[in-house]
């Protein structure tokens, strides 16, 4: 699935200037497994909810026993198995329109600032995509989708790769995702330099200073102010 179908301006990639740098100027994409998330600490980027198959309210189920005996659930019960779908991802801020208000103003929460210093704004996604479906030969493969952000205490269901809970919801992921057959836990390619549909830029002056205005003649969206 790609961005025209989320109707998306662009993403933004926020981190170090060191990593930014990189991948603007060589084209360096790093992508981490999905399971590696839920051990890292940082607080932004860490999540140890990742990968749950299932997410279960206790007052909607009648009847958990374990070896034939019922136990009481007072808790939600959050299940994630062995086999848990477990692809390598390329994480990043979807920016739309409902990233800005009436004013044209962006309203990008600012804890997105504890990702790193200096953003990334891809404009050409499909581009993005393309190259990286060049390199590793994956062509109409790439995945990519919004991030669902739910509410840990109602919903009950299906959970998966696309849903997370809603005290991540500030961050607007956008996520792409690649199977590979190895048993690597991160994946780093060379795509070649994005300059020509990407800018770098502080990323406080971005979140204080980025504003969006529609061209009703042309229906395209000027990103300005940045």
């Amino acid at each position: 699935m790609t961005s025209k179908k989320h109707k998306l301006f662009g993403i933004i990639k926020f981190g170090k200037k060191e990593h930014i740098t990189e991948l603007q100027e060589k084209g360096m994409v790093f992508m981490r497994r999905l399971s590696n998330y839920i051990e890292i600490e940082h607080k932004e980027i860490g999540d140890k909810n990742e990968g749950l198959t299932h997410l279960l309210q206790a007052s909607q189920i009648k009847c958990f026993s374990i070896n034939s005996e019922t136990v009481d659930v007072v808790k939600n019960i959050k299940i994630k198995t062995s086999n848990t779908y477990n692809p390598f991802v390329f994480c990043s801020y979807a920016l739309d329109e409902n990233s800005f208000d009436d004013n044209h103003n962006n309203i990008i929460d600012k804890e997105n600032l504890d990702f790193g210093d200096t953003a990334l704004l891809i404009a050409d996604i499909n581009t993005f995509y393309e190259r990286i479906e060049k390199v590793l030969q994956i062509k109409d493969k790439l995945k990519s989708n919004l991030i669902e952000y739910i509410d840990e205490d109602s919903f009950h269901g299906k959970m998966g790769i696309l849903k997370k809970i809603d005290t991540y919801k500030h961050q607007k992921e956008h996520r792409i995702i690649i199977e590979r057959d190895t048993k690597d836990d991160e994946l780093k390619f060379n795509i070649g330099s994005i300059q020509d549909i990407s800018k770098i830029y502080s990323s406080k002056n971005l979140l204080n200073t980025m504003s969006l205005e529609i061209d009703d003649k042309y229906e395209k969206p000027l990103v300005a102010g940045i």
